[in-house]
């Protein structure tokens, strides 16, 4: 449990007037034949997904938005533990127990977005990477990148990746990462910080992102795990 909410926490939104998006969405559904339970955070521009198949019977879809502040209370209080979690959900409060330890709080009365809906399909276009190196480049380009808006242009040629910015002060990084991609040409703009977040929580040597065209949200993951989903909307450059 504490994998699947120190994964996914990061997108949780701060913004007060959309507040069914400040929580962490538990959605218990049954997929494929497999009853699984389903953690999503986004705040507009980034959607994080991960999904853990479960043995309990469900016997009705339900889904809860669980606040910011219980899932990072909760993050803290799980990093230790290891055993398995009870989790008793009800239309107006969780309980969470485990390690002699009952934590209860109450949810968002919202109706969180249908996020299957804003995870892109048809995104032919597959850049596989190697994960360190990304991390790395877009932490050396990302220095001089505006602080309000510090926006990243990543132009994508075959088998290339060029990244680079131009801040207030007209001053230029560029850098180019050598990777594994045949397919069409053309530049996309992405929030550097946003990029990090996602690329940290990867975990494998090498990712896959997914893109359709330099206006349309990309997809990114990690080969070993299809269960963890990232998905990024592009800024103009």
């Amino acid at each position: 449990m504490f994998k699947l909410i120190d994964k996914t926490k990061f997108a949780i939104s701060n913004e007060e007037t959309r507040y069914f998006l400040n929580g962490l969405y538990f959605n218990l559904h049954n997929q494929e034949n497999t009853n699984k339970l389903t953690l999503v955070a986004t705040d507009g521009h980034r959607l994080a997904k991960f999904s853990y198949a479960i043995d309990k019977d469900i016997e009705q879809e339900l889904g809860v938005i669980i606040p910011k502040k219980t899932i990072f209370e909760l993050s803290k209080l799980l990093s230790d533990v290891d055993q398995d979690i009870e989790i008793n959900l009800s239309s107006n409060k969780v309980v969470f127990l485990f390690d002699n330890l009952t934590f209860i709080s109450k949810l968002i009365d919202g109706t969180f977005p249908d996020y299957n809906r804003v995870i892109p399909k048809e995104n032919n276009n597959i850049v596989r990477v190697n994960r360190q190196k990304l991390l790395a480049a877009v932490d050396r380009v990302s220095t001089i990148a505006n602080e309000k808006s510090p926006v990243i242009k990543f132009k994508f040629l075959k088998n290339i990746i060029n990244l680079n910015t131009v801040n207030n002060e007209n001053s230029t990084a560029t850098e180019d990462i050598s990777l594994e991609y045949d397919g069409n040409e053309f530049d996309i703009g992405f929030n550097s910080k946003y990029i990090m977040d996602i690329v940290n929580n990867l975990e494998d040597e090498e990712i896959s992102i997914n893109l359709k065209d330099n206006s349309s949200p990309i997809l990114a993951q990690e080969n070993s795990n299809s269960d963890l989903v990232y998905v990024l909307m592009p800024m103009r450059v």
